[in-house]
């Protein structure tokens, strides 16, 4: 099922749009306005996003799905590809991204009339991990930036845990912290093995 906020953003009018973009229709796609409110959601672009069919309720507005917005690049956070996607001024963009470890070209298209665009996620595949170095590299920095990602928040709560005095509090901040620390070890094991397929 596909979402939509009036009759000139239905299913069948933003198919044929972007079959003459040159685009899948079958792709995950999403119409947004300026303010980053979604107009138009298809249902493989709500997987993505982790939204719902309680969310089917059109426009939705940008503060209650830019959180979920999961496509970024190792030199771009979450946030600024959705900035860079809002600001664009060019009829026609192409964005390289990360989504839930899986690598995506997001296609960027100024809607014909008004201030819309139609955002298309195509999936990239990957090659063979045992004879691609590059997809190897690829799945190695993914994977990485996950853990550290999770890492880095789960530290900076012990922190907050830590100054607690409540008994119960802290012994699970130092189960916890074991815990850290052993995912610090998978990230430097990473490392090694990041080392190995860089000499292969």
């Amino acid at each position: 099922m596909d979402w939509a906020t009036s009759l000139f953003l239905d299913k069948q009018t933003i198919e044929l749009y972007l079959q003459k973009q040159n685009l899948n229709p079958a792709l995950p796609t999403l119409v947004l306005d300026s303010d980053l409110s979604i107009h138009y959601l298809n249902t493989r672009m709500a997987k993505i996003l982790g939204l719902d069919s309680a969310s089917k309720e059109l426009p939705l507005e940008s503060e209650k799905w830019r959180h979920l917005w999961p496509f970024a690049t190792d030199e771009s956070s979450a946030s600024a590809i959705l900035a860079k996607i809002a600001k664009t001024k060019s009829s026609k963009q192409l964005i390289e991204a990360e989504a839930h470890l899986k690598n995506y070209r997001l296609h960027v298209v100024k809607w014909a009339k008004g201030s819309k665009k139609v955002l298309v996620a195509e999936l990239l595949r990957s090659g063979d991990l045992l004879k691609d170095t590059s997809s190897r590299q690829q799945l190695y920095h993914a994977i990485s930036h996950e853990i550290r990602t999770s890492v880095t928040g789960l530290k900076g709560y012990l922190d907050m845990l830590s100054k607690k005095e409540n008994e119960e509090l802290q012994f699970l901040h130092s189960r916890m912290e074991v815990l850290v620390k052993r995912l610090d070890k998978v990230v430097e094991r990473l490392q090694d093995f990041r080392t190995a397929i860089s000499e292969d």
